[in-house]
Parts: C-alpha cells; structure tokens; sequence
C-alpha cells in the first residue's frame, strides 16, 4: 500500500510469537532480568492441568507487578511450551483481544472436559496402589482432591473420611 513502511524485523517477530493476540503499539516494556527463569510452564503434558497452570501463572505475574494487559498476555503466551505453544500460534490472527477472551480460549481448549460424574466416580475409587508409597498416594490423593470443580466437591469431613478408607 502506498504510504505504509514495511514491518520491522522485530515487529515480524512479535507477529509470529504474538499473532492471535489484539496488541495496540507502541508495547509496554517486559519484565526485565530473568523472569523467564522461574516462570511456570504449561505444556499439556506433564499432570498440571490449565486451571492448575493459570493459578500459578496468575500468582507468579502478580508477583511481579505486571500492571498492562499487553504485558500481560505476551507474558502468559511465553509461559505456553510445547504442544500449547503450537496450539495458540496456529488460533486465527487477532482474534484475542483481553487477558479475559485469553484465558477462555486456553480454558475451554486445555481445560478439563469432563461431566461432574467423571470427578465423584474417579475420586471414589481412588486406591492405593500395591507398594505405593504413603507420599506418593497422598499427592495423587491431594491432586484429584483439588481437580473437582468446587459445585461437586465433597466435603472436606468426607475427604478425611475417603482418605482413611484408602489407606
């Protein structure tokens, strides 16, 4: 088009590794120093699931006073590793436009897609498995405790109760 510059080599580059997300420029600054370093990572495939993951991500972003939702987006697609990656830059370009519109598609991609049932029948028939040691059954114990969505969750007087019943 007439009177339109080319796109700079950095601003190719946040189109790729940004494409799906609405950013107006000019971007607010990063996070500076090695945030990268501690940041929790979502691949969809190593027992943290999406809700689990925005938790920690949320708290680890807060933690560092990330105040502009440009930052904010950018920073939680760079938490996106492996398959998630690849996932969010095949979405539609610009088709992303808050941190809300963000979290619902990852959410309604890589979240749990099971009916309420799935979580009673799995958590009533946890057992510990035959030479299982006590810690390790009490993290997977713990871990689907948390995974029930809070309207099925039982009590935490059955929890205790369950949990007794298992070992």
């Amino acid at each position: 088009m007439a009177g339109q510059q080319a796109p700079t080599e950095i601003e190719r580059i946040i189109a790729t590794r940004y494409g799906p997300l609405v950013l107006l420029v000019p971007l607010n600054a990063m996070p500076v120093g090695d945030y990268q370093k501690y940041m929790p990572k979502f691949t969809s495939a190593e027992g943290v699931s999406a809700k689990e993951h925005l938790e920690s991500f949320y708290s680890y972003a807060d933690n560092l006073d990330i105040n502009e939702d440009d930052v904010w987006m950018r920073f939680f697609v760079q938490s996106l590793d492996g398959e998630a990656r690849k996932w969010f830059r095949e979405l539609t370009p610009r088709s992303i436009a808050d941190i809300e519109a963000l979290d619902d598609v990852f959410l309604k991609h890589w979240g749990d897609k099971k009916d309420l049932l799935y979580y009673h029948t799995e958590f009533g028939n946890l057992q510990r498995k035959n030479g299982e040691l006590l810690f390790d059954f009490n993290k997977r114990f713990n871990h689907m405790y948390r995974r029930i969505p809070y309207e099925v969750k039982p009590t935490p007087y059955f929890y205790y109760d369950h949990l007794c019943q298992c070992l």
